[in-house]
């Protein structure tokens, strides 16, 4: 007799709830989108009763900011490792721009908790911020080194650096037709003509980028 493959959330067992209700949370969002999820959906999906999810999340708003800490907390480590792993200042940049890809392809549910706008208003925003803020600050101090920019220039184009990976990943679902290979590509060429277009450029007074 074959049994029928358990997905990780249908294998919770006593002692493992909350990280039973995470990975059911994650698959959810994979298969039906972000605004699929409930906590009695999720309960339903792993076979607990109704109240058992609220023993670790208040709400649905809750779960989600738990998710968006993790995935945060992820990508700063998956940062850190290609930081590490270049081959100097000036391979930094490339290595970030591909590792954020990678993550973003790689756990596409978490990414799009991660950016949901639903938590902007969460009371943990704070504590989400720690954990974001650094990952941006790595890009910024890679673009610093590797150009020699000074803070405010580096802080406004690793905000541009990120967007334009974060809109690649956005538009990977059946908008692009090039290979991620391709988009990569495009994605570290189009990172390094921003750094470049941001060497030696007098910053605007008035920008909020590297106020916080």
């Amino acid at each position: 007799m074959v049994r029928k493959k358990q997905s990780p959330a249908q294998k919770y067992h006593h002692g493992d709830l909350k990280r039973a209700i995470m990975d059911a949370a994650l698959e959810m969002t994979e298969e039906s989108g972000l605004d699929s999820l409930s906590l009695r959906e999720i309960a339903r999906r792993i076979g607990v009763t109704t109240a058992a999810p609220y023993h670790h999340f208040k709400d649905r708003q809750s779960l989600l900011m738990e998710l968006a800490i993790e995935g945060y907390s992820r990508l700063l480590l998956a940062l850190r490792a290609a930081r590490e792993a270049a081959a100097g200042p000036q391979g930094e940049l490339e290595a970030a721009a591909f590792a954020y890809l990678h993550f973003g392809r790689k756990h596409r549910a978490l990414y799009s908790v991660m950016f949901s706008g639903q938590l902007a208003t969460h009371p943990r925003m704070g504590e989400l911020s720690a954990v974001a803020d650094p990952c941006l600050d790595l890009v910024r101090q890679s673009i610093s080194e590797g150009s020699g920019m000074e803070a405010r220039a580096s802080a406004e184009a690793a905000f541009c650096a990120w967007s334009l990976l974060h809109g690649i990943l956005m538009l990977d679902n059946g908008v692009l037709q090039e290979s991620h290979a391709e988009q990569d590509r495009l994605g570290i060429q189009g990172v390094k003509g921003m750094v470049q277009g941001f060497t030696g450029m007098p910053t605007q007074r008035n920008s909020r980028m590297g106020r916080r």
